[in-house]
């Protein structure tokens, strides 16, 4: 039985569990999702991770309102 292929990054090195949930966070945020659109439970390490990479994109594009 064959083995799925590990997704790779751009450098070609294989992702890691935590680099594949932070691109699925900006992924969400480049998509305009909400932060509260998280998938996963947000004290779990992916939560975290989702929210890292949400925060990545979003962040700079939030303003305060005045």
């Amino acid at each position: 039985m064959l083995q799925p292929r590990a997704s790779t990054a751009p450098g070609g090195n294989p992702m890691t569990r935590n680099e594949s949930v932070q691109l699925e966070g900006r992924t969400a945020a480049e998509k305009n999702m909400n932060r509260h659109d998280n998938p996963y439970r947000s004290g779990s390490a992916d939560g975290i991770a989702w929210h890292q990479g949400f925060d990545d994109v979003a962040a700079p594009n939030w303003r305060r309102a005045v």
